[in-house]
């Protein structure tokens, strides 16, 4: 467990639907940008969060966290019961998390997070940047039992063992616009070894995860 005394947050901007700051874990020498979230109740209105967020992400250049209520889905198996989900009524969200290359976090526990009694849906979720995936081995999001709230409480698990084994290696889209990605995989690939056949190409694709990273 963390010690509380060591975790620092500094309050950046706040907006009806978002607040954002910077969190420091001193027990993981991290520091990440953290934005939680309240979206509004109608599509129109969360039009407005998208763009925050989009205008967030297009200067961040540390692990950034997006976390919380959204009051939107992104697929059709995040309700149950009720009106049928419309194309509307995922396609803002889904067109953030595309132009923005955030990824969601792996979920554990229970698939919905909200719930008035006769429908439930998942509309809290965790999503994170290509920069948080690079420097954080391994996060979940575990999703609680409700508790006096509808919804339930999320808890995101950060990996904090110093005995862990190494970070996998996450090939993400974004490196390919690199200026030396080119470079990097032909000066990688043309070395002569003494390995062969199959046990040549093992060899410089292990090479090539190594300077990729």
């Amino acid at each position: 467990m963390w010690d509380p005394n060591r975790l620092e947050f500094e309050a950046t901007n706040m907006s009806s639907q978002a607040i954002h700051g910077i969190l420091s874990i001193a027990q993981l020498h991290l520091k990440l940008h953290w934005t939680t979230i309240y979206g509004l109740h109608t599509i129109e209105a969360r039009k407005e969060l998208w763009e925050e967020l989009k205008g967030e992400n297009r200067y961040l250049q540390i692990p950034w966290l997006v976390f919380r209520d959204f009051n939107a889905i992104t697929d059709l198996e995040d309700k149950q019961f009720g009106n049928p989900v419309q194309d509307n009524e995922v396609r803002d969200f889904n067109e953030f998390i595309q132009t923005s290359g955030m990824t969601e976090l792996r979920v554990i526990g229970r698939k919905y997070t909200w719930s008035n009694g006769h429908i439930r849906s998942r509309i809290d979720r965790a999503i994170v940047n290509a920069e948080w995936l690079m420097a954080i081995a391994t996060t979940e999001v575990m999703i609680l039992n409700h508790g006096i709230s509808d919804h339930t409480p999320l808890c995101v698990q950060l990996q904090n063992d110093v005995q862990r084994s190494p970070k996998p290696f996450r090939f993400l889209n974004c490196l390919v616009d690199h200026t030396d990605f080119l470079k990097v995989v032909a000066n990688t690939w043309y070395k002569t070894t003494t390995k062969q056949h199959m046990q040549n190409i093992w060899w410089k694709l292990k090479e090539m995860k190594k300077e990729l990273k």
